[in-house]
């Protein structure tokens, strides 16, 4: 019975020594754990980048030294250029968790032909007092956008005029699509469609093929320019799933507009002209220039700075306007001077018939259409220029050789008129009259002196 008492407290005692030394060294030991602190983006997509973003914890009481934590990457993971797969820290600290915890990155890449779904990644970590261990983790994944909008036809659109907008649909995934639906919308329903509803429909679409539908919109003529969105929307299905793509398009509502610019009057040597802006947008910062041009020259200022013109408004510019044709008839008017003084049948056939052009071009077959740029900033910040050409009449009595019966007048008048005064064979006839005079009179003279004798008695 002694016996037996002394085996039982001799157990009692070895028991109490091993388990004061496992307490002893379970307090001196590190105890680490890792986890999968977050993904981004999550879910990662297929054909792009993941980071990962691992956290490290010692819930020991030891510190675990020369820790390494490696990433063990498989499909359809792979590490980018440069990464290295093993992170090292010297030491892990006793009770390093929480916000002490370490902050391990990863940055992967996802290939471009991985399925949606959840995908294993592994990772092994290790220190000098704790041995190796393994663990895996769970990464969401998300396929690419198969489908997306490659193109639009117009982004600008005028108020008030049907336009007609291409959205081409393209399926850029690995697989055939189906059952397709396209629809867009703007949020306060400015921009709606003519002829058909905003939707439209297509049954297949073949890996890489492209589809174009066709839409007419329009917007109201009082709807101010500016910048707005269209919403569009894709539904579609593929080999297992129904997916849809949200997206928006920046649509430009204005952009250029038109002018009407018209003949005013003129009198003392100014030209006006009234400019009207006939189209659907405003514009800016106009300005109205008479260039450079064959029939027609400016005296003083080629320009004139309008401002702003709304739809609808006009405005009147004036400009000092001479006809180029003046100077022609005067020139006429020399040649035909020089000409006439200067034996025709001596002259070459040639010489003739550029004389005849000469004075045909200056009797009237001039071109009175004067151009006129007018120059305007449009709703989309474009500087653009519109020519136009305007019927320019001059009043006869301003002294400006611009209107057909100014010129027709001139020719008629002045330069026939000076040809036949300066023709020599004018005044043979003249000179024979005269001669025959003088001798009539000096025959007579005896019977004229008596008569003009008996006058003075009187």
């Amino acid at each position: 019975m002694k016996k037996n008492i002394l085996i039982l407290i001799l157990a009692i005692l070895a028991a109490s020594i091993i388990l004061s030394a496992n307490i002893v060294f379970a307090a001196d030991t590190p105890i680490l754990k890792v986890s999968l602190l977050n993904q981004d983006p999550d879910p990662a997509q297929s054909g792009s980048e993941v980071e990962l973003r691992f956290k490290v914890e010692n819930i020991g009481q030891g510190t675990a030294n020369n820790f390494e934590l490696e990433l063990l990457p498989q499909y359809p993971f792979t590490l980018v250029p440069g990464a290295e797969a093993i992170s090292k820290r010297p030491a892990l600290n006793a009770f390093e968790s929480g916000d002490n915890a370490a902050i391990i990155k990863y940055k992967l890449k996802v290939d471009a032909n991985a399925q949606e779904g959840t995908n294993q990644i592994k990772v092994k970590y290790k220190s000098t007092n704790t041995g190796e261990g393994t663990q895996e983790f769970d990464v969401s994944l998300s396929s690419k956008d198969k489908i997306e909008i490659s193109k639009v036809s117009k982004t600008k659109i005028e108020p008030g005029k049907e336009t007609e907008i291409a959205f081409t649909l393209k399926n850029i995934g690995t697989t055939p699509l189906k059952n397709i639906a396209f629809s867009w919308s703007e949020k306060n329903n400015l921009i709606l469609p003519v002829g058909s509803d905003n939707q439209k429909y297509v049954n297949t679409l073949g890996i890489g093929e492209s589809q174009d539908l066709v839409f007419n919109v329009v917007t109201g003529t009082g709807v101010a320019a500016g910048l707005y969105a269209l919403t569009t929307k894709i539904e579609y299905q593929d080999r297992s799933t129904t997916s849809t793509v949200n997206s928006n398009i920046g649509i430009v509502v204005g952009g250029e507009t038109d002018f009407d610019i018209t003949f005013s009057e003129s009198s003392l040597g100014q030209t006006s002209l009234s400019v009207a802006n006939i189209g659907s947008n405003p514009a800016l910062s106009v300005t109205v220039r008479v260039p450079e041009q064959d029939n027609f020259r400016v005296q003083g200022s080629t320009a004139s700075i309008v401002g702003n013109l709304d739809m609808g408004d006009y405005t009147i510019v004036s400009f000092q306007i001479a006809s180029r044709a003046t100077d022609r008839n005067q020139s006429a008017r020399q040649d035909g001077t020089k000409q006439s003084n200067r034996d025709t049948s001596s002259m070459t056939e040639a010489q003739r018939a550029q004389m005849r052009e000469r004075f045909a071009s200056s009797n009237g077959n001039t071109n009175n259409k004067l151009r006129v740029l007018i120059e305007y900033t449009d709703t989309t910040g474009t500087r653009r220029g519109i020519e136009k050409e305007v019927p320019i009449q001059f009043s006869s009595s301003s002294g400006q050789a611009g209107a057909a019966g100014t010129t027709e007048q001139f020719s008629r008048g002045g330069t026939a008129q000076q040809s036949f005064l300066s023709d020599k064979r004018v005044y043979i006839p003249l000179i024979v009259l005269a001669l025959g005079l003088i001798g009539y009179l000096f025959h007579n003279r005896k019977e004229y002196t008596a008569k003009l004798a008996k006058l003075l008695k009187k």
